[in-house]
């Protein structure tokens, strides 16, 4: 069994994806300030943050709900 030092977080998984994501909006459209949209980004993860501690959110509850999100962007 392999035991890991320094499991993943939420934080920063969120982390490590922002900035690819930025660096994407510089091809994905022009009229979107990356400031701008950081900031949203950042108030999307911290709303989620809350309900999460808010609603004792277990982890396959989490896993639902971000599969969820992930088939409702697809069909945006």
């Amino acid at each position: 069994m392999t035991t890991r030092r320094n499991p993943p977080t939420g934080a920063g998984s969120g982390s490590s994806a922002t900035e690819p994501f930025l660096a994407s909006l510089q091809h994905a459209d022009a009229d979107a300030d990356p400031e701008r949209v950081s900031a949203i980004v950042s108030a999307i993860l911290a709303a989620i943050h809350d309900v999460v501690l808010e609603h004792d959110v277990t982890y396959p509850e989490f896993t639902a709900a971000r599969l969820w999100l992930t088939d409702l962007v697809e069909l945006c």
